[in-house]
C-alpha cells in the first residue's frame, strides 16, 4: 500500500476475488483487499468463506447463496483485476503455508496442474483442470475474467514461468508485472496454441 498514491475516485468498489484464510499474514489477499478499500475510502464486496472448503457439495451450497451471487456478478463485470499466480511446487505458498497438503499439490501436478491461477489450478494452456480441489475453491474462477478489459497479473520468477504463461492465457491479461529472470523464462517458452478454455464449477 506504501506505493499507492491517494486521489478521489466517484464509484469506485473493491471487489475480493479470492475467499478468506483462517491462518493469515498481511498479504493474505482479503486482507490486502480491505486495507485496499480503507485506504480509498470505499466499500469491499468479499466472499466471506474459506478459500477451500472441505467438499464440492458445500461450495456448491455457498455460491448458491444471494450475495455471493450477486458479488460472483460484480466480479464479472470489474473495469480492472489485479491477480498473481504460483506454480505447483513444495515452495509454493499455497503448500508451503498448509493450505493444501502436499499430497494434494502431487495430484494436481499428475493431473496436468502447472500452476493456480485465483486458487483454480490450470493447465499449461490455461484451461482450469477438473480435479476436486479445483470444485471446493470459493474464488472466482479465471476464465469468468476473460472478458474484463484490464486484467493485471503481478507474479515473477523463473519456477513460475509456466504458471505465469497459463495465467495469462487463462484470463486473456494484457498486462504484466514482473521480473527480468521470470520475462527471459517467458520469452523462452514456446507460445500457447489457443483452444476452447474449460471452467469447472
Amino acid at each position: 500500500m506504501r506505493s499507492l498514491s491517494w486521489r478521489e475516485v466517484n464509484d469506485m468498489t473493491a471487489i475480493s476475488l479470492l475467499g478468506g484464510l483462517t491462518h493469515a499474514t498481511a498479504h493474505n489477499p482479503s486482507a490486502v483487499a480491505w486495507r485496499f478499500a480503507e485506504f480509498y475510502r470505499t466499500e469491499l464486496y468479499q466472499i466471506t468463506a474459506p478459500v477451500f472448503v472441505p467438499d464440492r457439495e458445500l461450495a456448491d451450497a455457498l455460491w448458491k447463496q444471494d450475495d455471493l451471487k450477486k458479488l460472483y456478478q460484480r466480479a464479472r463485470e470489474v473495469d480492472i483485476a489485479l491477480l498473481s499466480v504460483g506454480d505447483v511446487s513444495k515452495q509454493a505458498s499455497i503448500f508451503r503455508r498448509g493450505i493444501l497438503t502436499w499430497s494434494e499439490g502431487k495430484s494436481l501436478k499428475e493431473a496436468g496442474a502447472v500452476g493456480d491461477v485465483l486458487c483454480h489450478f490450470v493447465d499449461a494452456d490455461g484451461n482450469v483442470i477438473d480435479h476436486p480441489v479445483n470444485h471446493r475453491a470459493m474464488a472466482i474462477n479465471p476464465a469468468d475474467l476473460r472478458s474484463v478489459r484490464k486484467v493485471v497479473i503481478s507474479s515473477g520468477g523463473t519456477r513460475k514461468a509456466d504458471a505465469i504463461r497459463a495465467g495469462i492465457a487463462a484470463t486473456n491479461a494484457r498486462f504484466l508485472i514482473t521480473d527480468v529472470a521470470a520475462a527471459e523464462a517467458l520469452l523462452n517458452l514456446d507460445p500457447i496454441v489457443r483452444t476452447s478454455h474449460k471452467a469447472t464449477g
